[in-house]
């Protein structure tokens, strides 16, 4: 499970609670660039994996699959913007500090994941993100059982972003959740852990 931009395990605590199964959970950190995170992970990753990445970690599992389409048995998706950002986006997130990107928000989790995360791990997921590559012409190539699935009110990856790319993967689900933000996981941990729950009874059919 790959967290999302200031995220670390305790973003999925409460659905791996109601799921009742342990998951690794690596930091999104040690690397400027999505593709180089994705060879790090992959190095210390078991043979096949059941992939699930959140917002900044949606991006990293998208070249994970990229890389190594093999060795990912099932791909999750939650909160993604498969695009590269355009210029302004770029230039409004690079401006972003540690306190201003979580400005507005009220969870308390949210806070006390962004105190855990070191500044240069900071640095390094803004670089990942501005640097990310634009994979919608990827996604049709993806051949696993794939959960797209955000918050039906998510103002930082509206839900047109997942039926995008849920159109254009074969083997997937779309699942909007309604009445939840960008943080779905922490919002509705129950809807989403139901979700998870069927994605990982689906058989897999990655080397069809």
């Amino acid at each position: 499970m790959l967290p999302g931009t200031l995220c670390d395990g305790q973003l999925f605590a409460p659905v791996l609670d109601r799921l009742g199964i342990a998951a690794k959970v690596p930091a999104l950190g040690g690397a400027d660039t999505a593709s180089a995170l994705a060879r790090s992970i992959l190095a210390e990753a078991p043979p096949t994996v059941s992939l699930v990445g959140f917002s900044l970690g949606a991006i990293v599992a998208l070249e994970i699959v990229a890389q190594a389409p093999r060795r990912v048995a099932r791909l999750a998706l939650i909160g993604c913007n498969s695009a590269a950002l355009d210029v302004e986006a770029r230039s409004r997130r690079a401006a972003l500090d540690k306190s201003s990107f979580l400005a507005g928000e009220a969870m308390p989790v949210l806070h006390r994941m962004a105190e855990a995360t070191s500044d240069e791990a900071y640095r390094q997921q803004t670089a990942i993100t501005l640097s990310r590559a634009d994979s919608r012409s990827r996604l049709g190539q993806i051949a696993v059982p794939t959960l797209v699935l955000c918050g039906a009110n998510d103002a930082v990856c509206p839900s047109a972003m997942s039926r995008e790319i849920a159109a254009r993967i074969r083997h997937s689900r779309l699942a909007i959740i309604p009445d939840a933000g960008h943080h779905v996981l922490l919002e509705k941990p129950v809807a989403v852990a139901a979700e998870l729950s069927a994605w990982l009874a689906t058989p897999s059919h990655s080397h069809d």
